[in-house]
């Protein structure tokens, strides 16, 4: 008999976990869709609703969130989608870039028959798909570009850090204010990694991915002060 409340106990366990998990898969899904966005006040029944759930997963994944830094909690107010910040914004692409140097090493060091054709797969898809403007799905298949050579150096903790790291860049970005332009040069640039890559050209490799990490940064960086200026402009408006 304790056997079998063991066992029902043990499955009740993974029932919740596995909802806590689904609630905040979707919570980050809503995040990066921009269906709630940085800033605004997260309610917990109307999460609840529209994820057709009960409240304990949904503040568990609320809790979740909170400790990757996607939301923040205020005493006594509850949940907001944390804001931008463009000085967090630097600091996270410094950290990118350190990053992105091991993984291309690693990835030269240990990549495998089979593992180049993956990511000119990658590269491809982000080259086919070019929307007249910055949308969710372009900058999805830009990072996992990066994503995929991490993949190749086969450093999973290095990996997860990276996937983190480009989470905190791009999930909570507005896209409203980002150039399009942007979008071939990047383009250009991963291409011009994996021939690096192929030749094993470890000091060329790192140069371009430390370039190519600048420019990216240097971009977000306009697209958010861009938004800044507007808001600024805005508030400025309403007070007259």
């Amino acid at each position: 008999m304790r056997s079998k409340n063991r066992k029902m106990e043990k499955t009740g366990r993974s029932a919740t976990s596995t909802r806590i998990e689904e609630a905040y898969q979707k919570l980050k899904e809503m995040i990066f869709r921009q269906n709630i966005i940085p800033g605004q006040k997260l309610i917990a029944q109307d999460l609840c609703d529209i994820l057709n759930m009960s409240r304990t997963p949904v503040i568990n994944a609320l809790y979740m969130l909170e400790r990757e830094g996607f939301i923040v909690s205020v005493p006594y107010r509850g949940f907001y989608v944390k804001p931008v910040d463009i000085q967090e914004t630097i600091e996270l692409f410094e950290v990118r870039e350190a990053l992105e140097v091991q993984t291309v090493q690693l990835a030269i060091k240990r990549m495998e028959p089979g593992d180049i054709e993956k990511l000119e797969a990658v590269a491809l898809e982000h080259k086919l798909y070019m929307p007249p403007y910055y949308d969710r799905q372009k900058i999805a298949l830009g990072t996992y570009f990066h994503i995929q050579i991490a993949k190749i150096g086969r450093n999973k903790t290095l990996e997860k850090l990276l996937t983190t790291n480009l989470e905190h860049e791009y999930l909570r970005f507005k896209l409203e204010r980002a150039d399009a332009a942007r979008m071939m040069p990047a383009v250009e640039e991963h291409y011009q990694l994996i021939e690096r890559i192929k030749r094993k050209d470890a000091p060329g490799t790192m140069r371009l991915i430390k370039r190519h990490v600048q420019r990216s940064k240097d971009h977000v960086i306009r697209s958010l002060q861009a938004e800044d200026e507007l808001n600024k402009a805005l508030s400025e408006r309403t007070l007259i």
